[in-house]
């Protein structure tokens, strides 16, 4: 007989697409990838087991093939992963005799498959109305969302503020952005209708705000 008591070496993970920064939002909740590379001393035969909280989510044998490219791909989806939230997972290879490896560092995936509500455009200028000295100081377009999306506004005449049109929502819910006297040549004299939208930290963008007709 041939005694073999060498360990697998620890694998690594990696999420494939939108889950390579760590979230699942609502098009990727369809499905997408969790790479498992493994590792130098990986052997036709062995296996690759993953684990989501400790417990086996998928399991694969792999032959040859597997071992030249180098790494064994699992699909996972909202339908099998479950309710929103942090998921933990690890990955560990058990070779042909039965040595184990050491479990990979976690993969954490936030799972955010919610879109976020429209944004709230507050009042502007305190009345809605933008006067001669609002265009020379320039004035402040603020609002409500979700903590830690991202607001972009839009206006009816299509400008494109010097500062940007986006903004991220605080902690406390509440964004702002500026409107400086430069950019007000943009606008004209007459109606000016303000939109917004979000995006969350998953990429899930809202429904566009009521517009706020100033």
């Amino acid at each position: 007989y041939k005694l073999d008591t060498t360990e697998p070496g620890q694998p690594t993970m990696a999420g494939l697409g939108s889950l390579s920064v760590g979230y699942m939002n609502s098009v990727s909740a369809e499905g997408s990838f969790i790479r498992v590379i493994l590792p130098e001393n990986a052997a036709k035969g062995d296996t690759v087991s993953l684990k989501l909280d400790q417990n086996v989510f998928a399991s694969l044998k792999f032959g040859a093939s597997r071992v030249s490219d180098g790494y064994v791909d699992f699909f996972v989806s909202s339908a099998s992963l479950g309710s929103d939230g942090l998921k933990s997972f690890t990955a560990q290879i058990i070779d042909a005799v039965g040595n184990v490896s050491q479990e990979s560092v976690p993969f954490l995936l936030t799972m955010d498959t919610q879109a976020p509500s429209a944004p709230i455009v507050d009042i502007v200028a305190s009345d809605d109305v933008i006067n001669a000295s609002d265009a020379t100081n320039g004035f402040i377009i603020k609002g409500s969302g979700e903590p830690g999306a991202t607001v972009t506004i839009s206006f009816s005449s299509n400008v494109d503020l010097s500062g940007g049109n986006t903004a991220t929502v605080d902690e406390n819910g509440l964004w702002s952005i500026s409107v400086l006297a430069a950019d007000v040549d943009g606008f004209g004299n007459g109606p000016e209708a303000i939109t917004a939208v979000q995006s969350d930290p998953a990429v899930n963008i809202s429904l566009v705000s009521s517009p706020r007709n100033v």
